[in-house]
């Protein structure tokens, strides 16, 4: 399977409930309407207002939407259709009605779902509104990805399973750091640079049943501690909730 994030930035002027009314109905429209057909594709909004990860020195981003794909070749047909014209000048255009287009990031990244065996793949469940949570996580200097992987598999993933109560799915998705795809708007490395949250390894996605469940998981979370001395210097946010959107067709 092949999934990856963009991270989105709503244009000045625009609140974020009308950002969140565009993207879902003409945006996503024009998408699924063009682009071959996905295996998954959800926005998450982050409710910044009911989390602790603001930053001073951050302007938050409004969205963070995941799609997948069950090849490489479907993904670059995706992607090959996406930048071809007349369509790209299209969804550019329609990207400036809601979009600020000078910060957006794209990576890749390999999605491992905890206690599903690697060569088998499901959807994230529905997640009822404020259920959902996701973090923020950069590797220590000393290890490299796959050391920080292979570590962060064995003794920090089983420290939070044990540690969260009534989790229902729990997905961490690696950074692929050398991705061709893999692409940050100028703006947004001169402006943000080595911050945890947009160059980050690590993206954690956790859904609950309920709200009440997510909000006792923030707690849970924020806890856990480091447990590894390998791990030590690794830096991560506080869990931010998330409301989900996920459409079928």
């Amino acid at each position: 399977m092949m999934k990856a994030y963009y991270f989105l930035w709503r244009r000045t002027g625009m609140d974020r409930n009308e950002f969140i009314d565009y993207y879902e109905k003409p945006h996503v429209n024009l998408i699924i309407a063009n682009v071959p057909k996905h295996d998954d594709f959800r926005r998450n909004y982050p409710a910044w207002h009911r989390s602790k990860t603001i930053d001073p020195d951050l302007q938050p981003f409004d969205a963070l939407t995941a799609i997948t794909y069950e090849s490489l070749a479907k993904f670059d047909e995706a992607i090959e259709i996406f930048y071809s014209q007349p369509f790209n000048q299209i969804v550019t255009d329609d990207e400036m009605r809601f979009l600020d287009r000078s910060r957006m990031k794209f990576v890749m990244v390999d999605e491992v779902i905890d206690q599903v065996p690697e060569n088998e793949w499901r959807p994230a469940p529905v997640a009822v509104e404020d259920s959902k949570l996701v973090r923020f996580i950069k590797r220590p200097t000393v290890l490299d990805a796959a050391e920080f992987r292979k570590t962060y598999e064995a003794l920090q993933a089983p420290a939070i399973r044990s540690a969260v109560s009534r989790c229902v799915d729990y997905r961490r998705n690696y950074v692929r750091g050398l991705d061709s795809h893999n692409f940050t708007t100028p703006n947004l490395q001169d402006k943000l640079g080595d911050h945890v949250m947009i160059a980050c390894d690590l993206i954690e996605e956790l859904c609950f049943a309920s709200s009440a469940d997510a909000d006792a998981a923030v707690l849970a979370l924020n806890g856990v501690g480091v447990h590894s001395p390998l791990l030590a210097g690794m830096r991560d946010t506080s869990p931010t909730v998330c409301d989900q959107r996920l459409r079928a067709d």
